[in-house]
């Protein structure tokens, strides 16, 4: 339910504050409702246990979440409170997205697709906020599946930015408890030159190699046709 991202330059604590209010924001969770142990969710989030308990802290502050001495940590009734925290939330975000997308070595022609990936998130937080409509928050994910393969297809293939996109899908799968396979994916460029190297291992008659290379391609969905003005390739 909780993910830190590791590469954000947002502090962790308050990578956790910003999940906990979205979720009370959502209903997904209710007032009343008892929050994980400070160890437990320490542990799922893969983080220290102080980091927890600051986030903790700064949410009861804001009126989001109170303790009950000797039982834990329960979500506030002052919904009011947390959709203000999204808001802000949503704002520095933005800020901190633009910040971060102008030290990622993105190309121009990628930091303007990517600017278009704020809208995405948009879109699925209203409808999650729309009694939990599910199934329109899975629509714009699947509609921001087509918008990274379209722009790959595009030749949009750097690492930054398929990372954008890749963190951006995960966010919102998570919060719906849906795991993405990871699997690696081949730039043009990697693609390039594994077949450059396939090539000069059929020269030197290392065929061994040369077939090993042509059955990673494959799995990796790369199909290759070998032609007599080179080896021609495309995605499958």
């Amino acid at each position: 339910m909780f993910h830190i991202d590791n590469r954000s330059r947002v502090p962790i604590h308050q990578q956790l504050q910003a999940q906990i209010v979205r979720y009370v924001s959502l209903g997904l969770l209710l007032p009343d409702q008892q929050l994980p142990s400070v160890r437990a969710l320490a542990v799922e989030a893969g983080v220290n246990p102080g980091t927890v308990q600051k986030a903790f802290e700064q949410l009861s502050r804001d009126g989001i979440i109170y303790a009950v001495v000797g039982s834990g940590w329960y979500v506030g009734d002052n919904l009011e409170a947390a959709e203000a925290a999204v808001e802000r939330s949503r704002a520095d975000k933005t800020r901190q997205y633009f910040s971060d997308m102008e030290n990622l070595g993105m190309t121009e022609a990628e930091t303007k697709l990517a600017e278009e990936i704020p809208a995405f998130v948009k879109r699925y937080e209203d409808a999650m906020e729309d009694d939990l409509n599910t199934a329109d928050a899975i629509s714009v994910i699947f509609e921001l599946v087509k918008f990274a393969n379209t722009n790959v297809e595009a030749g949009v293939t750097s690492k930054a930015f398929a990372q954008k996109i890749y963190d951006t899908m995960k966010q919102l799968m998570d919060i719906l408890g849906i795991d993405i396979k990871e699997q690696e994916v081949l730039l043009d460029e990697e693609i390039e030159n594994l077949i450059e190297e396939r090539q000069a291992a059929r020269k030197a008659k290392n065929f061994a190699r040369a077939d090993e290379i042509r059955d990673l391609l494959t799995e990796k969905g790369i199909i290759l046709e070998d032609t007599r003005e080179g080896v021609r390739w495309k995605r499958a």
